[in-house]
């Protein structure tokens, strides 16, 4: 009787997984882009150069999560499915966002704009809302798939249950009362409407989702989950990233008017969102999440493998 064969060897190319070495190359594509594609003053200063490298950061760093995954975790595609997904959509949003632009004539062609709302594209207003629901789903995965790669039990969960609920709350608050400070034609038209709503609930799906994330790493670095240290970094990069929606949110409560604060202000996000992003890049690299189990199955808390290496019954509460 022959024995049952072992699982496949991946397809390394130069030391990475051939998937890796994808996600490199359009991390490169989009970099390329974003600097064909740059525009500056006649005589724009250093701070403009590093403002606009700031900005375009974020996208070339999230194409690359799959690959730093990869890197650390070859087998990811079978230890580690849920997690690898949602690393992979959130990369492919970044290119959904690049050919938001060439696609714009289609759009138009599509949905022409109405007299009543003379800048307003259904059709790519839709795209928009799908691509920000694509990503939200995407760290959706990610912080499942950090749930499923737990090893131990949580020690204490508290007040950290709550962040999700008291997220979306206050990203709610935020964008009704943006929302109501905002110039409303009269007589309102259907299309504004749904409009409104649709940008509202996006902004609190995409606030929910890096909670979600932010709490499931808060609860394997409480757990003493492996790496430690890329735990903690993807909780603060989550909650980094939060603050940078807020920030975004702010100017249409706070009506800010000044030309060098809303400057100074607009700077500040995307410092602040480049750090989100670098901070999730890092986890991954340090090996975020050990997808290995521990040296003693007897240690205080130890509840069995990652669940891609065995599936106990108390999988369903992570």
């Amino acid at each position: 009787m022959h024995a049952p064969p072992g699982p496949r060897e991946p397809l390394l190319i130069g030391g990475l997984h051939w998937i890796a070495w994808i996600f490199i190359l359009l991390a490169l594509g989009d970099l390329v882009f974003f600097i064909v594609t740059a525009s500056f003053s006649p005589t724009p200063s250093i701070a403009d150069f590093v403002v606009y490298a700031l900005t375009v950061l974020p996208a070339v760093v999230a194409i690359l999560f799959p690959a730093a995954l990869l890197a650390r975790h070859p087998d990811a595609t079978t230890r580690a499915p849920v997690f690898l997904l949602g690393t992979i959509l959130f990369a492919l949003v970044q290119w959904l966002f690049i050919l938001a632009n060439p696609l714009q004539p289609i759009f138009g062609a599509l949905t022409p704009p109405s007299d009543d709302l003379p800048g307003f594209v259904a059709s790519a207003e839709i795209y928009n809302g799908l691509t920000l629901v694509l990503a939200a789903v995407g760290l959706v995965l990610i912080a499942r798939g950090l749930s499923l790669a737990r090893r131990y039990e949580d020690e204490a969960k508290g007040p950290i249950e709550l962040l999700v609920p008291v997220a979306a709350v206050l990203a709610t608050v935020v964008g009704i009362v943006a929302v109501s400070k905002q110039t409303i034609p009269d007589p309102v038209p259907a299309a504004f409407v749904v409009f409104v709503a649709a940008n509202v609930a996006t902004a609190i799906l995409r606030v929910a989702a890096w909670a979600y994330l932010a709490r499931n790493a808060v609860r394997g670095w409480l757990g003493g989950e492996d790496p430690s240290v890329g735990w903690l970094l993807a909780a603060l990069a989550a909650a980094v990233s939060i603050f940078a929606i807020v920030l975004v949110s702010l100017p249409g409560v706070l009506d800010v008017q000044d030309p060098t604060i809303v400057q100074v202000y607009g700077a500040i996000i995307v410092v602040v969102y480049a750090l989100g992003h670098l901070g999730l890049l890092a986890a991954f690299a340090l090996g975020l999440p050990s997808l290995d189990s521990a040296e003693e199955d007897d240690e205080p808390g130890y509840r069995g493998e990652p669940v891609y290496v065995n599936e106990f019954p108390e999988e369903r509460r992570r």
